[in-house]
């Protein structure tokens, strides 16, 4: 199971979703949220993985569809 911080996280109508970058594109992801602290949450969807890029910080500043350039 993959954990991600909280900050990760978009909370919408209690649908839960991540950003992601697929191929330098935003992706909005909705996703099933498990156990979950005051750091992090466990996400229970297969979309997510150990190698998916998963925008943590700077959220306000894309959209879905965004094409962006990865630093890590």
């Amino acid at each position: 199971k993959i954990s991600l911080p909280n900050e990760a996280l978009i909370v919408v109508k209690s649908e839960f979703f991540i950003l992601q970058v697929r191929d330098g594109i935003v992706k909005r992801t909705l996703i099933k949220k498990g156990l979950s602290n005051t750091q992090f949450f466990e996400v229970l969807s297969n979309e997510i993985n150990e190698n998916s890029k998963v925008i943590v910080e700077g959220k306000a500043m894309v959209k879905d569809g965004m094409k962006v350039n990865i630093s890590e």
